[in-house]
C-alpha cells in the first residue's frame, strides 16, 4: 500500500509535537543539551495538588514554628544582622504567586524558596525527590565548567581565580589551553557579565544557602562552587541558569561558558555520591532512637590503623599537638563512637595540647555531640536548654508524638521525663519589642542516663582551657553549633576562626542553628500527601538558649551573635590540611598564654597558684582584662569537681545532677574487658605481655601434640572396635 510522503511528514511532525520534552531528562546522565533541559523545566506540569501540599505545609509550620513571633522584631544585633519578616503577610504574598500551570521552576519552586530564605534559617528547608509524581527534574543537578578560588593576603580578601576540574571538558576545547594557561599563571579573574567577579560569585551562590552567619554563607558558598547542585534548591532565574556567561581575566581575555547539567539518578554506580550535602540535621525522634542504640554499644577495640584514616573522627598527632577533625555528627553510629573513643585515648597517653578542627560541620546527632563534650571535657557542663513556642500544633507534637520525652526531669536525677503533660503546663511570655513570644518553660536535653557507660573513656588527662583549641570555619551548623556554642559558654577552649571572610567584614560569627528540627509531614495526618509528591520540609521546633543557672535568657540562640576568640588568617581551603594548619592552631595557644580576648568572659587562664574559697571547686584561673591581658590579681573558678558545675555569674560551684559519671556503675557498665587501643599502643606491647602470650601458646601447643599422639596410639591398637552405633547419624557430632 503506497502512503504519500506528505502523510509521513504529518505523522511524524505530530508525534514530535507530543513527544514527552522530559524523555531526554529522564533518559540520559549527562545532559549537554541546555535548551532542552530548559524545556522540560518550562512545560513540566505539576498537579494542583503538588502546589497546595506545599501551601499547606507552610500554613502548619507557621503554627509550630519558634519564630514566627520574633521574626517580626528580631532582636538588635551589630550590623543589622537579623532583618523584621513577616511570616503571615509573606505566606499570603506567596500563595498569590503559587500556581500550578506550567514551569515548575518560576511558578513553584523559585517563590516558594525564596519565601523560606527570608527567615535565614538553615533548619527551615524544603527538598525534593522523585516519587509517585515522577517528578523528573528533582534528579537535575548543575555545575560550572571550573572552581572559583578565592585568595586572601593577611586575613583580608586579595582576589578572585578560577581553576579547571572534571567539567571543564564542556569548555570550547580550542580555548582551553589559553585558559589552562592562565589558571597556571594564577591569572585574576577581574568580572562576570560585565559585573565584579566576586559580586557574582556571591550573588550566584548565596541564592542557595539561607544561612545566619554571613562568614557560613559564604564557606558553603565555596563548597558549592567546588561541587555541583540541585537545580531544585534555590531560585536561581532562568538567566543564571541557562544563558551563556562571559567571564574576563584582568589582562582583558574573556571566554563564555554556560551552567552544565546532568540527572544523579542515571548516573553510573551509585548516583547518591555525586553530590553530598554537608547538612545533616536528624529529628528529634530520630535522636531518641539513637540514643537508645549508644547506651548499649560497646566501643570496639582499634588496632592497627592510623588513626588519621577514620571515617567520621580523624586524628593525629604531630609537632607536639593533638589534632582532630571532625566534618560531621552524623554516620554509622557504632563506627562513629568507635573512632571517638579512640581518638579521646590515643590523646591520654600524653599531655600536648588538642585542636578540635570542625571542616564543613553540617551537624548531625546531638547525643553524638554530647559524648564529645563529656569525652573531651568532662569537667565541665555538658547539656542543651530549650524551650517550645505554645500552640495546639507544637503541643500535639511534644506530647501526642513524644517529643517532650527528650526533656530532663531536674527532679529525677536528670533522667527523661514521664509526665510529659506537666511539661506542657507552665507559660512564659518573653517580649521583643511590641510583639510577645509565648512558649513553654526551659528544659534541658541531657544524655546522661546513654552516655554514663562512656565515663571510663572520658578523658584522664584533662587538658587546661587554653590547652585546647576549637577551629571552626562559621558555617558549623546545628549540633556543631550547639558544640561551639557550648565550649565557649563554659570557656572549656580557645574558639578560633578560619576560613573566607567577607570584605570589610570584621564580624565571625563561630557557628548557627543551635536548635533541633522535625518533619512535619511525619507528624501531621494532613500532610501524607507530600511524600507522594516528593516534597520533603524541614523546620525549626525546639529554640535553645544560653545556660546560665539564673535561667533568665530571653534571646534564643539562634539570635545570638557568637564571636570567636581570634582568626587564624588561615584561608587556603575548605578542609585544611593538618600538617600547614597545626603551626596556625600553636601560634594562637602560644598568644592566648599571655593574651586573651576581653569579650569572652568565661575563658579563663588556669594556674595551680591561684585559688578559691569554694571546697567544690577543681580548678580556678585569671580572667580576661579590659586591656585584653590575663588579670593576674583575680582568681575565678573555671571548673568544679564531680557532681558539680560553674555558676559563672556567681563565682560558685553549684551541683550538677546531669553529670553522666553519677550514673556510672562498674557492674553495669557497658565498657569491655579490654581497653581501646591506639595505634602507638598495639604497635608497642609490653615485653611482659609478650612473654605472657608466648608461654600460653607453647603450653596449648604441647597439650594438642600429646593430644594428637594419645589417638593416633588407640588406633594403632584397635581400642576402638567397629559397632552398629558406627553408622548412627548423631546430631551432637555435627
Amino acid at each position: 500500500m503506497f502512503v504519500s510522503p506528505f502523510v509521513l511528514l504529518i505523522a511524524f511532525l505530530t508525534v514530535s509535537a507530543i513527544a514527552d520534552p522530559c524523555d531526554y531528562v529522564n533518559n540520559s546522565f549527562l545532559l549537554p543539551d541546555s535548551a532542552k533541559v530548559k524545556e522540560c523545566f518550562d512545560t513540566f506540569k505539576v498537579p494542583q495538588d503538588f502546589v497546595d501540599s506545599i501551601y499547606r505545609s507552610l500554613e502548619l509550620i507557621g503554627d509550630f514554628y519558634p519564630y514566627v513571633d520574633i521574626n517580626r522584631h528580631p532582636p538588635d544585633v551589630p550590623s543589622g544582622y537579623f532583618k523584621p519578616v513577616d511570616y503571615y503577610a509573606e505566606l499570603e504574598n506567596l500563595k498569590q504567586k503559587l500556581n500550578s500551570s506550567d514551569n515548575i521552576l518560576s511558578k513553584v519552586v523559585r517563590p516558594t524558596q525564596e519565601f523560606i530564605a527570608k527567615f535565614r534559617d538553615g533548619h527551615f528547608s524544603l527538598y525534593f525527590y522523585e516519587n509517585t509524581t515522577k517528578n523528573p527534574l528533582a534528579n537535575v543537578y548543575a555545575y560550572l565548567p571550573f572552581s572559583w578560588n578565592l585568595q586572601y593576603e593577611n586575613d583580608t580578601f586579595s582576589s578572585v581565580h578560577i581553576g579547571l576540574n572534571q567539567w571543564s571538558a564542556t569548555i570550547d576545547q580550542s580555548l582551553l589551553p589559553i585558559i589552562a594557561r592562565k589558571v597556571i599563571l594564577n591569572t585574576r579573574i577581574s568580572q562576570v557579565d560585565g559585573q565584579d567577579a566576586y559580586a557574582f560569585f556571591t550573588n550566584f551562590f548565596g541564592v542557595y544557602n539561607n544561612m545566619k552567619s554571613r562568614q557560613g554563607s559564604l564557606q558553603y558558598s565555596r563548597f558549592l562552587s567546588q561541587n555541583m547542585f540541585p537545580v531544585l534548591m534555590a531560585p536561581l532565574d532562568d538567566d543564571m541558569l541557562f544563558k551563556i556567561h562571559t567571564l574576563t581575566f584582568e589582562d582583558g581575555y574573556n571566554f563564555n561558558f554556560s551552567l552544565g547539567f546532568l540527572n544523579r539518578k542515571n548516573a553510573p554506580g551509585n548516583g547518591e555520591k555525586i553530590f553530598k550535602s554537608p547538612i545533616e540535621s536528624p529529628s528529634i525522634m530520630d535522636e531518641l532512637r539513637l540514643a537508645q542504640k549508644i547506651k548499649s554499644y560497646k566501643p570496639k577495640l582499634i588496632r592497627n590503623r592510623d588513626l588519621s584514616e577514620n571515617e567520621y573522627v580523624k586524628c593525629a598527632r604531630w609537632n607536639n599537638m593533638n589534632y582532630m577533625s571532625i566534618g560531621t555528627f552524623s554516620g554509622e553510629e557504632q563506627k562513629y563512637v568507635d573512632e571517638l573513643v579512640a581518638c579521646i585515648q590515643e590523646f591520654d597517653t600524653n599531655t600536648d595540647p588538642i585542636s578540635v578542627v570542625l571542616p564543613m560541620n553540617g551537624g548531625g546527632y546531638l547525643v553524638l555531640e554530647e559524648l564529645l563534650e563529656f569525652l573531651l571535657m568532662p569537667n565541665t557542663e555538658h547539656r542543651m536548654l530549650v524551650a517550645a513556642r505554645k500552640t495546639d500544633a507544637s503541643k500535639h507534637m511534644a506530647i501526642d508524638w513524644g517529643v517532650a520525652g527528650l526533656f530532663a526531669d531536674m527532679s529525677d536525677s536528670c533522667h527523661f521525663y514521664k509526665d510529659l503533660n506537666a511539661v506542657w503546663e507552665p507559660t512564659v511570655v518573653d517580649h521583643f519589642g511590641n510583639v510577645n513570644h509565648t512558649r513553654t518553660a526551659k528544659y534541658f536535653i541531657a544524655f546522661k542516663e546513654f552516655i554514663s557507660a562512656y565515663a571510663p573513656y572520658a578523658l584522664k588527662n584533662v587538658r587546661k582551657p587554653t590547652d585546647i583549641i576549637v577551629a571552626t570555619d562559621g558555617f558549623c551548623f546545628s549540633a556543631c553549633s550547639v558544640f561551639v556554642l557550648n565550649t565557649i559558654r563554659k570557656g572549656a577552649a580557645i574558639v578560633t576562626g578560619f576560613g573566607s571572610t567577607n570584605p570589610g567584614d570584621n564580624l565571625f560569627v563561630a557557628a548557627q542553628c543551635p536548635s533541633s528540627v522535625l518533619p512535619p509531614a511525619e507528624l501531621f495526618d494532613e500532610l501524607k500527601s507530600n511524600f507522594a509528591h516528593g516534597i520533603q520540609f524541614q523546620a525549626t521546633y525546639l529554640e535553645s538558649y544560653n545556660i546560665s543557672q539564673s535561667m533568665n535568657e530571653t534571646t534564643p540562640g539562634d539570635f545570638e551573635v557568637m564571636r570567636i576568640d581570634k582568626h587564624l588568617g588561615y584561608d587556603e581551603s575548605v578542609s585544611p590540611i593538618m600538617q600547614e594548619f597545626i603551626p596556625y592552631l600553636q601560634y594562637a595557644r602560644k598568644e592566648f598564654q599571655t593574651t586573651c580576648n576581653p569579650l569572652n568572659k568565661r575563658l579563663f587562664l588556669v594556674n595551680d597558684s591561684c585559688t578559691v574559697e569554694d571546697p567544690n571547686a577543681l580548678t580556678a584561673g585569671h580572667p580576661c582584662g579590659a586591656d585584653g591581658k590575663w588579670d593576674k590579681k583575680q582568681c575565678k573558678i573555671s571548673t568544679c569537681k564531680m557532681g558539680y558545675v560553674v555558676d559563672f555569674e556567681n563565682n560558685k560551684c553549684v551541683e550538677f545532677i546531669c553529670d553522666p559519671r553519677l550514673d556510672y556503675s562498674p557492674s553495669s557498665s557497658s565498657s569491655p574487658s579490654m581497653p581501646i587501643l591506639s595505634p602507638s599502643d598495639s604497635g608497642d606491647i609490653d615485653s611482659t605481655t609478650i612473654i605472657i602470650i608466648s608461654v600460653v601458646a607453647f603450653v596449648v601447643a604441647v597439650v594438642f601434640v600429646i593430644i594428637l599422639l594419645v589417638v593416633f596410639y588407640k588406633k594403632k591398637m584397635c581400642l576402638f572396635r567397629p559397632s552398629s552405633y558406627d553408622t548412627i547419624d548423631d546430631p551432637l557430632l555435627h
